[in-house]
């Protein structure tokens, strides 16, 4: 993530001893200098991570998971000071469930939005609504269909987001990517299913550009002479909700977990990042851009 002077922001997490992660957000200077560095260790060692970075207000806001005993998580945001990554508040919850895991976010003056979902008997999509200052103003479980919110951007000029994800009904559809646009108050404006061969599919990642052309990364179930294997997705939609095209890449000799993670917008084009399995590699970063002609 970039901020107006340059700055970049990175999170993620870091191996402190032999199967124990800890999260860790980092931020270093337009020259690629590093200013600082944050991590925190969970409650219950083990495995804590941010997986995703949100600014707003002069503020740094992260979005992960903290593990606890019992094999459960706990959706955890907290606000940084984007100068020195001093902790300004960390707010975590469980959603009433076993465990609760966070994914995406995306703030403003008024509020932070982090997205994720809860697992117990079943998994559900969870929007975590805080003020700026750590207090959640709302939890809300999607309760069918069932399936899990990979990340959340704004889109337009009124308020609306942008949901991506992967959605499933048991014993009626698999797992398939999902698309939704929502207004301010969360009202749902349209929802799109992507499947490809009625297996396992998923949303990660959604860009808009300035025009409101959205972009959706993700990954694919295909069946081939190896059996099945993970695609990477990229997909186009308008801001309305068609589907203009979608592009599937399969490594051409391992057939195996090829995967797209990012997508980002830029002035009439767009780029996915990702990695693919490889024979020699074991995975290998994976960079394409569109042009969105």
């Amino acid at each position: 993530m970039l901020d107006d002077d340059g700055r970049i922001f990175v999170a993620g997490s870091e191996e402190v001893a032999p199967d124990e992660r800890t999260s860790i957000v980092r931020a270093f200077d337009a020259e690629g200098g590093e200013l600082w560095r944050f991590a925190e260790e969970p409650a219950f060692p083990g495995y804590a991570d941010i997986t995703a970075l949100a600014l707003a207000d002069g503020a740094l806001y992260s979005v992960g998971t903290d593990g606890i005993m019992g094999g459960g998580g706990l959706f955890t945001v907290r606000r940084h000071e984007p100068d020195t990554g001093a902790l300004g508040w960390r707010t975590a919850t469980q959603a009433g469930r076993k465990g609760a895991y966070g994914a995406g976010i995306t703030a403003t003056v008024e509020r932070v939005i982090g997205v994720g979902y809860v697992r117990d008997e079943d998994i559900q999509p969870l929007m975590v609504v805080l003020d700026p200052a750590g207090a959640i103003i709302s939890e809300t479980l999607q309760e069918n269909p069932r399936g899990f919110w990979n990340d959340i951007v704004p889109i337009g000029r009124a308020g609306d987001l942008m949901l991506v994800g992967g959605t499933f009904m048991p014993g009626v559809i698999n797992r398939d990517v999902i698309v939704r646009r929502v207004d301010a108050n969360f009202a749902e404006q349209w929802s799109r299913m992507y499947e490809h061969e009625m297996l396992e599919d998923m949303g990660l990642s959604v860009a808009v550009s300035a025009n409101e052309a959205i972009f959706v990364a993700g990954a694919v179930t295909s069946v081939g002479t190896a059996g099945e294997h993970k695609d990477i997705l990229g997909a186009r939609y308008t801001a309305e909700g068609t589907l203009l095209w979608t592009d599937l890449h399969d490594h051409p000799v391992a057939h195996a977990a090829d995967f797209g993670m990012a997508a980002a917008a830029g002035p009439g084009f767009f780029v996915l990042a990702g990695y693919e399995t490889t024979p020699d590699h074991g995975a290998d970063v994976w960079v394409r851009r569109y042009n969105d002609d």
